[in-house]
């Protein structure tokens, strides 16, 4: 189970994995499968249905299929291509704010460029 937010910035390989702390100005989601796929809200209340905060909810349980915990399903395992934990993943979670806009990739993939990726293990998937 997840073991709350660690807010550090990590350096991997010269490429950097931004601290989702900077995102709590206003909410941030992530989804997968090009935004077609809701996979919940990185930095809502703990009491809210769709939070990563909240215990409850659907997106932290590890054997949901919406979730990136599930280290088993499409986001959290370390096989599927759409997965947060795969380190070969081309097509991982996306980080989206309110306006749907991309913020980066959710991923473990080092390799990818040309965009700003996020560590789910600050999440605490992928363990």
């Amino acid at each position: 189970m997840r073991k709350g937010f660690i807010f550090g910035l990590a350096v991997f390989s010269g490429i950097v994995f931004s601290p989702l702390k900077s995102l709590a100005a206003t909410p941030v989601y992530i989804v997968a499968e090009q935004g077609s796929v809701f996979l919940g809200c990185v930095n809502c209340g703990k009491y809210d249905d769709n939070s990563l905060n909240n215990r409850y909810s659907t997106f932290v349980n590890r054997y949901e299929q919406q979730s990136i915990y599930n280290t088993y399903g499409d986001y959290g395992s370390r096989y599927a291509d759409t997965s947060a934990c795969n380190p070969n993943a081309t097509n991982p979670p996306m980080i989206i704010d309110e306006n749907r806009e991309i913020l980066g990739l959710l991923t473990v993939n080092r390799r990818i460029r040309n965009v700003r990726l996020y560590d789910p293990r600050i999440l605490g998937a992928c363990q």
